[in-house]
């Protein structure tokens, strides 16, 4: 049976039930190249350049302007095999006055369940303990309703035998 829990804390310093854990660490970006406010801004810092090297490789693809809502980018933390932060772009632009809810929930739920596939076709064959860590992605700087996004966390992932621990990071 696989859990979901909040807890309070810092998603980019995981709690790990064993040393073995191995650690997915989805989070939303926007398809507008702008990387590091909210989460983005702790993952450089936690991790350096990796995350946002990532994420901006992908959007600097042949025929990739605003064209890759729903589609995903992993980076393998220093390449341990333990940490991968999984960029899932499902945000159209940045929040602002004229953008008070930039995410879209189509493609959230597009990148959720590629996050699923990568997960049962990457991570789950290395016969490892995992789970996934992460914000409450989403509702703060996208603008989304986090009861909605919960409840897909639970359809998408929890149902699928994912466990799930969402931070609650607290200033």
């Amino acid at each position: 049976m696989s859990i979901y829990i909040e807890i309070d804390g810092d998603a980019t310093r995981p709690q790990l039930d064993s040393p073995d854990e191995i650690v997915i660490m989805p989070h939303i970006c926007n398809n507008k190249k702008i990387f590091g406010g909210g989460f983005t801004g702790a993952l450089n810092r936690a991790f350096g350049n990796g995350p946002y090297s990532t994420y901006i490789n992908m959007a600097k693809s042949p025929n990739r302007l605003d064209n890759f809502l729903g589609e995903i980018s992993v980076c393998n933390i220093k390449n341990e095999n333990k940490i991968f932060v999984i960029n899932m772009i499902a945000q159209n632009g940045v929040i602002g006055a004229l953008n008070p809810k930039p995410i879209k929930y189509w493609a959230l739920m597009k990148c959720m369940e590629a996050v699923k596939q990568y997960i049962e076709l990457n991570i789950v064959p290395l016969d490892k303990p995992f789970k996934i860590h992460t914000c409450r992605f989403g509702s703060q700087l996208a603008g989304g309703n986090f009861d909605f996004i919960k409840e897909l966390i639970e359809e998408i992932w929890v149902d699928a035998d994912i466990d799930v621990i969402i931070y609650n990071y607290k200033k």
